[in-house]
């Protein structure tokens, strides 16, 4: 008998669920998304790997972006609207695919824009050619800064290694306008370390690689417990292997943890703190000091 009225609570209790839900349903007030036209190609700009751009002199100044779309089994010829830019910058007309071709590349030209100028660059695809509901977005907006010279601010720079290799000099210089640094040929592996400073300041700060790194993210994930970079030859795509003093004792991975980097322009100090490996199969912390007498103060402004 209390089986039954267990029973019959149940199925009470199932029915008002089931009309409670069926009220809320009705008084919703729930309505289609926006119809898209068959024969809309839903038209997208692809991600940029920086969205803060720095133009030296050793840099092409003519910038590939990337468009896509999703339906893309016709041939076509999409004009592209340069919505905002700084002077003397203009980018390709039109984005022009094959029939078949899902993805094409544009070209924003900053080879007439002036030095020492910072300035957003805008772009727009035709509001009639993208999807809400598409991949990437139908406008696209980043900074470029464009800078002139690179000036020497020590060639006598006095390089000291903690063990293995003997001491070395070096250059640093500093992107004229910029805070931006590089030391040419890098220990003598023949590619150039450039770095920014993480705070814009004199005294001690850390500092973040421009060129030719590898993210310790985009190496390992992003739960790495030691964030930083790897030294890594961007147009060789591969990990340098060299000696700095031209020695059987290579390095073959260099590992940087943003928390032993550190620069200290009042002081003329910079010291770095890589976990290393050499070509004899062992590894180790290798504490590299740098000491310089710059030319010039680039923190202070003319």
């Amino acid at each position: 008998m209390k089986l039954r009225y267990i029973y019959g609570a149940i199925v009470a209790a199932a029915i008002a669920t089931a009309s409670l839900l069926s009220s809320c349903g009705n008084d919703s007030k729930w309505a289609p998304g926006e119809d898209i036209d068959p024969n809309n190609m839903s038209l997208y700009f692809e991600q940029l790997s920086s969205y803060k751009m720095l133009l030296g002199p050793d840099d092409s100044r003519i910038i590939p972006v990337k468009v896509s779309r999703s339906r893309f089994d016709q041939a076509a010829s999409v004009p592209v609207t340069l919505v905002e830019a700084p002077e003397g910058v203009s980018v390709s007309p039109t984005a022009d695919f094959a029939a078949g071709e899902q993805s094409t590349t544009i070209f924003v030209n900053a080879e007439s824009m002036a030095d020492k100028v910072t300035g957003n660059i805008v772009l727009s695809l035709p509001a009639d050619m993208v999807s809400p509901y598409g991949a990437g977005t139908p406008s696209l907006t980043f900074a470029v800064t464009t800078a002139g010279s690179w000036m020497p601010l020590d060639t006598n720079v006095a390089v000291t290694f903690s063990q293995k290799y003997a001491d070395m000099t070096a250059s640093l210089y500093v992107l004229d306008g910029t805070l931006t640094f590089k030391i040419p040929n890098f220990l003598g592996s023949g590619l150039d370390f450039v770095f920014n400073l993480k705070d814009d300041v004199q005294s001690a700060t850390k500092i973040r690689p421009v060129r030719n790194f590898m993210l310790t993210d985009d190496y390992y994930g992003k739960d790495y417990d030691y964030p930083g970079w790897m030294f890594y030859d961007d147009k060789a795509a591969d990990y340098p292997e060299w000696a700095p003093d031209g020695g059987s004792l290579k390095l073959t991975w260099v590992e940087f943890d943003y928390e032993y980097v550190d620069f200290n322009f009042s002081e003329g100090t910079m010291t770095l703190s890589p976990y290393v490996y050499f070509n004899d199969g062992s590894s180790a912390y290798l504490d590299i000091d740098f000491t310089f007498t710059p030319a010039f103060n680039p923190f202070v402004k003319e």
